[in-house]
């Protein structure tokens, strides 16, 4: 994004949005049809046994875990930068890692919730801090607003926006899954609606302000170092 602030906000904000869109479809499509299975309940009644049947084996097969082996090597990733960890210490790290949350997810609906909680509680709380102390203490805000521009134009920029949006969808994904407990929740029909809209609008805050105070903390040419420092890794 050419260390353009104003594309990054937008690129966070426009992704933000479409996640909205999307969390306000499925919130529309739980509360008329509260029934335990989300998406897969969903392609069943508007396309058939056979594509939900398909999207059901699809998600066990490939997208799940996918998902899961994929947020397990970026633990890993990140753990590595506290303790240093070789190459196999680090997919046996992941793997455990896939274990403890199976485990716990086959324990109890109860156990598994409750993790879920308190770990989401514990990074978010750590987002809040941690932008709080770099906006109060970075020195590089008014840098903010000359590096709104940016020297790209035409498909060059649209490309890279769209390229952009892949990480940051990526951020964001994780709504529709509220969906499979419909059957499950006490007045869907007012609940999740809810608790889509403003679950939606506080993670895009939260991304927001994080940004932004990494902004702020780094400047523009420190983040851009950092930035191309990541993509080598």
């Amino acid at each position: 994004m050419d260390g353009s602030v104003g594309l990054s906000l937008l690129v966070w904000l426009f992704g933000g949005i479409l996640s909205l869109l999307g969390a306000l479809t499925y919130a529309e499509l739980s509360a008329s049809n509260p029934e335990a299975g989300g998406l897969y309940c969903y392609i069943r009644d508007g396309f058939g046994r056979m594509p939900a049947f398909l999207y059901g084996w699809s998600l066990f097969l490939v997208i799940a875990s996918g998902t899961i082996a994929a947020l397990a090597r970026a633990f890993t990733r990140y753990l590595v930068e506290i303790f240093p960890l070789s190459s196999i210490e680090s997919k046996i790290v992941g793997v455990l890692m896939i274990a403890v949350v199976t485990t716990v997810n086959v324990w109890g609906t109860r156990k598994s919730s409750d993790l879920q909680n308190w770990t989401t509680l514990t990074k978010v709380g750590i987002v809040a801090v941690l932008s709080a102390v770099l906006l109060s203490l970075g020195h590089h805000a008014s840098d903010l607003a000359p590096a709104m521009g940016t020297t790209q134009h035409g498909f060059s920029m649209v490309s890279n926006f769209g390229l952009a949006m892949i990480a940051v969808l990526w951020a964001y994904e994780g709504w529709q899954f509220g969906t499979y407990s419909a059957g499950e929740v006490l007045k869907p029909q007012t609940t999740f609606p809810k608790a889509f809209l403003l679950g939606s609008l506080f993670l895009m805050a939260l991304y927001l302000i994080a940004v932004i105070a990494y902004l702020v903390a780094l400047g523009r040419q420190q983040r851009r170092r950092a930035t191309r420092l990541q993509r080598a890794r």
